[in-house]
């Protein structure tokens, strides 16, 4: 079973390494063309840095995804709360022009 675990910049594996992530020249573009299909003592520090922005990128475009799609829901919820007041509304005014109709009709005719 797996598990989707937030991006949080304040991790135990995050501490420290902000900076050099987000740093244009030791950063994540330094270390995109490093192969890690074998490591070993030379490139285990590239290959680390490499996942770490690997994982980071991935987990902002989920936060991304995921409050587009709260917003989307959210925005659902909001215009079947409309549409729901509106159909009780028609409801209501409609008894009472039935119901108002009827007595006027029985005044008129006794």
């Amino acid at each position: 079973m797996s598990s989707v675990k937030n991006y949080d910049p304040f991790s135990f594996f995050y501490i420290g390494k902000e900076d050099l992530l987000n740093d244009p020249n030791d950063g994540c573009h330094a270390v995109a063309n490093t192969d890690c299909t074998t490591i070993d003592d030379n490139n285990l520090d590239n290959c680390y840095t490499l996942h770490l922005c690997e994982n980071r990128d991935k987990a902002e475009a989920f936060r991304y995804i995921k409050e587009n799609n709260n917003t989307s829901v959210q925005k659902y919820s909001d215009t079947n709360n409309e549409y729901t007041e509106e159909i009780m509304n028609t409801i209501n005014l409609t008894v009472g022009i039935v119901f108002l109709s009827g007595v006027i009709l029985k005044k008129y005719f006794s």
